[in-house]
């Protein structure tokens, strides 16, 4: 496992360490909770030097296990998500309903047969009335 850099120090230690490397990759994940504006919350860092990097992205598995690991066995409901390939396939690895929403990413004219949807909602309100009052 890699260290978790958490600090001024230790960013500045890694980016003088990574500084040297021809080739760097990033991968940069984001909050959304409870606001329009995106908060970055994760940036992971491998470069040409370094083994095989483990992949920790929706759907893969560090994910799922950290999500399992935080979250009491049964809790979970259901992932709501506008990506079938990485919020339902990260359902499916935490066997929990998804529920896709059509506000994002997939539009409502570009639903794929496929999605391994327990619903399909046209935006988080309407999946929401819908749970509590029943659809209509």
């Amino acid at each position: 496992m890699q260290p978790i850099v958490a600090t001024a120090p230790a960013l500045a230690a890694l980016t003088t360490a990574l500084a040297g490397d021809a080739r760097i990759a990033l991968d940069t994940e984001f909050l959304r909770e409870r606001t329009y504006l995106a908060q970055l919350c994760l940036v992971q860092v491998a470069t040409a030097a370094e083994a095989v990097p483990e992949v920790a992205g929706k759907p893969h598995g560090p994910t799922a296990a950290a999500i399992e690991a935080r979250v009491p066995r049964g809790a979970l409901r259901v992932m709501v998500g506008d990506r079938p390939g990485t919020d339902g396939a990260l359902a499916a690895q935490l066997g929990i309903p998804f529920a896709l929403v059509l506000t994002g990413v997939t539009p409502p004219d570009r639903v794929p047969p496929d999605t391994g949807a327990a619903v399909i909602a046209p935006d988080l309100g309407s999946l929401v009335d819908g749970a509590l009052h029943g659809s209509r």
